[in-house]
């Protein structure tokens, strides 16, 4: 069984968890700076921004659970190793 590396997936899913939430915090804090100054046109564009930080963060959730099931299934998929058992007292055959 081939596996694909799952280290690109992870990262690419702890950048997007990180920064979707930063993004959708900072798109409200200015859409709720353009409300207070009456443009509400503005406000309605930060809102969506906010909405693809939110979308962000969930796919990135995603692509975490994705990333770890992937490297469990490869960690898995290792073959063991029988370590050999040491000498024990037996008697000679002669």
């Amino acid at each position: 069984m081939q596996c694909k590396p799952a280290a690109g997936i992870f990262v690419g899913g702890v950048s997007m968890s990180i920064c979707g939430p930063i993004l959708a915090t900072a798109s409200v804090y200015f859409a709720t700076w353009a409300i207070a100054g009456g443009d509400s046109g503005m406000a309605s564009v930060f809102i969506a921004v906010a909405a693809v930080g939110g979308l962000l963060a969930l796919i990135g959730f995603f692509m975490l659970i994705v990333a770890t099931h992937r490297a469990l299934v490869k960690i898995d998929a290792l073959p063991l190793q029988v370590q050999s058992r040491q000498r024990e007292d037996r008697p000679s055959r002669q």
